[in-house]
């Protein structure tokens, strides 16, 4: 039972009557209130809203994709992965900082997703201060 701030009820009057509840008397009883605006122009905001719905999702859906893009993209440029669809989207990851660690700790949990780089074999490699043999043409030129 709820109390006005004396304890006492407030349905109940000064001498322990009960009062009665308030009614509002400026609506109709035997009908349904009149519209307030007219029923063209409420269907015209709700078909503009309805619009505006559709484009703003129409924008997110573009928003999200080329947020994975953008994610792939520099998920590619960082180079430590050999697929950038290894690491799952989060759009976190557009943070520089956040993408680097989320690559790291996904190469540290499976080493396996890391890009894996080929070195030649030493007796493949040139060194600078090796000599080199004659080239095709200083050989045609002695002909």
């Amino acid at each position: 039972m709820a109390t006005d701030d004396l304890g006492t009820d407030p349905a109940v009057g000064p001498a322990n009557e009960p009062t009665e509840p308030v009614t509002d008397d400026s609506a109709p009883a035997d009908g349904p209130e009149p519209d307030t605006f007219p029923r063209e122009y409420v269907e015209e905001l709700r078909a503009e809203a309805k619009q505006r719905r559709e484009v703003a999702a129409d924008l997110e859906s573009r928003v999200d994709d080329l947020s994975r893009r953008l994610v792939s993209a520099l998920v590619a440029a960082d180079g430590r992965l050999a697929d950038p669809q290894d690491l799952p989207y989060d759009a976190a990851h557009i943070d520089p900082d956040a993408l680097s660690e989320a690559i790291t700790a996904l190469i540290t949990a499976k080493p396996h997703y890391g890009a894996r780089r080929t070195s030649p074999l030493p007796e493949q490699s040139v060194d600078s201060d090796e000599p080199t043999g004659p080239t095709f043409a200083e050989l045609l030129r002695t002909l």
